[in-house]
């Protein structure tokens, strides 16, 4: 059954991320007394967590070591660093030699390791170990592992160290300079008394050390590095990248050219960080025959020559070098010639194929003759006729389709045997591209950017044309970044559209840019100029965001506005106008027409009106300045207060106030009016004060002044008016009750006598009625 498709790729993937995993950390294999994660001993414990979390560690016990168990060996195939700390008594005195064998022979095919001994594990690398207690670490500073770090870090009270040498600082980095395999520094020393003769000096409990396969980290600190002043766990962590740098680890092999010909000097150079003690190498020809090769040099770079010669054969040759126990290899490529292939059109549809074939050594003398294969683009094959004049040969082609070529060229010696090279061109037939718009000019004022600009590439020729390349050119061309630079394949009678971008350098300075885009198809191409001219303008700024004008009528008045070109360039002003709501009124008397960078002028604005109506005291006019300029225009709203003449109103005013304060005199007779005559007096300062006001330009309170003098006069004339018909509405009521008390009389009196003048006769008797009886 066929596999999935996805289950397949989800199947690489992790394959992929698990390799990616496994090659990029650092495998450390942790060897001590102890045989699980779960330990007894705190101070192995701590260093067991502090590499955890960094690097890829595995776990094993120092007895399956010794023993060279299966599980030592299956765990140390896959790791070539190993970390000994915590070592058992048995590890470190009766099964040393075996331990040691065995971790020499880790694995198999594993040519460089690590080694980072810690504690008491520095006793099976080192002849003299003695333990001292002390608070104090110096570190010393001869490599550059230590850059960064403190003179001196202080360890808990009773910390434990083990003395790595029975000499001190000074002897033992001596000792380490003579070493004739390897290179060691110390790096951590103690001040102690090992001997007891008091003389106390610093003597090593850190050493590193590497040879051609090996890198050793001796640490005789026997206590985590945990506490706040101590060297903290960073210390750790660079000796542990150091030692595990297998790139940077042993020699290395190389030669002074890639490739060579027949007849010159192979030259193999080894240069080694550490002493070279033993070195041997072997160059493997291509036929299979090998030679040893002899080097002469320092201890730490070596260099063989080996000779060709012309009877050799061409080919890779295989050189190998063994320096102290540690092989590496080397492959260097000999060729008979060196061809040189060179392809120019030789019109629309014909190539010419020229071929150069040298050497260090008899260039052409050697040289038989020479053929040229041609593979077209539909898969056809076509030998050429070659000819030769002098060291040359030439062929032609005459091409057919419109495509890439690949051309294989031999070249033959008078033994028969031959070189090859190959090398590729691209060939279009006759074909006619149009362009549109097939130059751009630009005039620009400031750096910016010119975005989106639109080409159309058209094919208006028979043949569907390939891969055509747009490519800037010219001054501008880093400045340029096109859309697409590749279309793939444009048919017969049709249109490709693609745009580009060009963003001028912010600091660019005045003048004329020039380049443009290079449409290549084939052998052919077409350019689209462009010329950007970039000429700076002016800016207009002025010193105000608003003008206001406040003025009485028939009186002039003028205000001043700064504009100041901020600008690179001059600055022109086309017009400066004021819109016509305020035109009336405001007068334009200086107007600048331009100005350099950085200077400034004034602009002089006059209002002046003649009259206002009679019944206001004010009026607004609300308008904009306009000023036009070649780069930018400035608008600014404008206003006018126009106050009419307050001091004849209130002296008109005034004579009102004397028309009232006669008819309150007149009011006295009939009522109190001491009220009203208060308010008179009121008003009347009033109306001094707006003259006064009026008289020091003070005109939005001069208004406001006579606008309340003015209210006040309304509202004492109502007032008086008020009292006036109520004296007369008083007076006109006496008069009607007078009259009315009058006429009651008369009625009352013609009532009466009618009625006694027809009384009844029981009344004839009556003093009265005898006496009219009479008459």
């Amino acid at each position: 059954m066929k596999p999935k498709p996805f289950l397949s790729l989800t199947i690489l993937i992790v394959a992929t991320l698990i390799f990616l995993h496994l090659t990029s950390a650092t495998s450390i294999l942790f060897i001590s007394s102890e045989s699980s994660r779960s330990m007894k001993n705190p101070i192995t414990y701590e260093y067991f967590l502090a590499l955890k979390d960094k690097y890829d560690v595995e776990i094993i016990e120092d007895s399956e070591v010794a023993l060279n168990s299966s599980l030592w060996r299956e765990k140390a195939s896959g790791s070539n660093v190993f970390f000994l700390i915590g070592l058992s008594p048995e590890t470190l005195t009766t099964n040393k030699t075996k331990f040691l064998g065995n971790l020499s022979s880790m694995a198999e095919n594993k040519t460089q390791r690590a080694v980072i001994a810690i504690g008491n594990a520095c006793k099976l690398f080192s002849d003299y170990f003695s333990k001292v207690t002390n608070t104090t670490i110096h570190v010393k500073n001869p490599h550059h592992l230590l850059d960064g770090f403190n003179e001196t870090y202080t360890f808990p009270e009773g910390s434990e160290f083990f003395i790595l040498s029975d000499s001190n600082y000074t002897q033992t980095l001596n000792e380490c300079k003579q070493k004739q395999a390897s290179v060691c520094w110390p790096i951590l020393t103690v001040k102690t008394d090992p001997e007891g003769s008091l003389g106390f000096d610093e003597y090593v409990v850190g050493i590193v050390e590497e040879s051609v396969s090996e890198r050793r980290v001796m640490l005789g600190v026997n206590t985590s590095l945990s506490c706040e002043s101590c060297l903290g766990w960073d210390f750790l962590y660079r000796l542990i990248d150091w030692a595990s740098n297998f790139s940077d680890m042993g020699f290395k092999i190389s030669s002074d050219k890639s490739s060579y010909y027949l007849g010159e000097i192979i030259k193999v150079f080894i240069d080694s960080k550490v002493p070279i003690q033993t070195i041997e190498g072997w160059i493997k020809s291509s036929a299979n025959t090998t030679e040893v090769l002899s080097f002469s040099g320092n201890s730490t770079h070596k260099v063989s020559e080996f000779p060709l010669f012309i009877s050799d054969e061409p080919g890779l040759y295989n050189v190998t070098v063994e320096v102290n126990g540690l092989a590496k290899h080397h492959t260097i490529l000999v060729k008979n010639f060196d061809i040189n292939i060179t392809i120019l059109a030789l019109s629309e549809n014909a190539v010419n194929v020229t071929v150069f074939p040298h050497r260090s050594q008899d260039p052409m003398e050697d040289v038989k003759n020479c053929s040229v294969t041609i593979y077209d683009p539909v898969g056809n094959t076509s030998k050429l006729e070659v000819e030769k004049h002098a060291n040359r040969f030439y062929a032609v082609y005459n091409v057919t389709y419109s495509g890439m070529y690949r051309v294989v060229v031999k070249v033959f010696d008078q033994k028969g045997r031959f070189e090859v090279e190959e090398t590729n061109f691209t060939f279009y037939l006759p074909s006619n591209i149009s362009i549109e718009p097939d130059n751009f000019t630009f005039e620009l004022h400031s750096p910016m950017n010119l975005t989106s600009i639109w080409i159309n590439v058209s094919n208006i020729g028979n043949t569907n044309i390939t891969n055509i390349t747009l490519e800037p050119f010219g001054d501008i061309g880093d400045w340029i970044s096109i859309n697409e630079t590749v279309i793939g394949s444009l048919p017969s009678n049709s249109t490709f559209r693609t745009y580009f971008n060009v963003s001028l350098p912010p600091d660019l300075e005045e003048g004329v840019y020039e380049g443009g885009i290079k449409v290549v198809y084939g052998f052919s191409s077409k350019e689209i100029p462009i010329k950007i001219t970039l000429k700076f303008l002016g800016r207009c700024e002025v010193d105000t965001y608003a003008i206001e004008f406040s003025i009485p009528i028939k009186s002039k008045f003028s205000k001043e506005i700064r504009i100041k070109n901020t600008g690179k360039g001059t600055l022109h002003i086309h017009n400066i106008s004021l819109t016509p709501e305020i035109s009336s009124f405001i007068q334009i008397k200086e107007r600048p027409s331009f100005l350099s960078p950085n200077q400034s002028k004034n602009l002089v604005l006059e209002a002046y009106v003649e009259y206002l109506a009679n019944n206001v005291t004010s009026e607004r006019y609300s308008g904009y300045l306009e000023i036009s300029t070649d780069s930018n225009n400035v608008s600014i709203p404008v206003s006018l207060t126009v106050y009419n003449d307050l001091f004849s109103l209130s002296k008109q005013l005034s004579i009102r106030l004397e028309d009232m304060k006669d008819r309150i005199k007149s009011l006295s007779k009939e009522t109190d009016v001491s009220a009203l005559l208060e308010k008179v007096s009121y008003i009347n300062k009033k109306i001094e004060d707006v003259k006064l006001l009026y008289t020091q330009r003070r005109l939005a309170e001069a208004e406001n002044a006579y606008n309340e003098a003015k209210t006040k006069m309304d509202e004492l004339y109502i007032e008086v008016m008020t009292i006036e018909k109520s004296i007369e509405t008083r007076k006109k009521k006496a008069t009607t009750l007078i009259v009315g008390t009058l006429f009651l009389f008369v009625v009352v009196g013609v009532i009466a006598f009618i009625y006694l003048k027809e009384i009844k006769p029981m009344q004839e008797y009556g003093w009265l009625y005898k006496k009219w009886k009479r008459k």
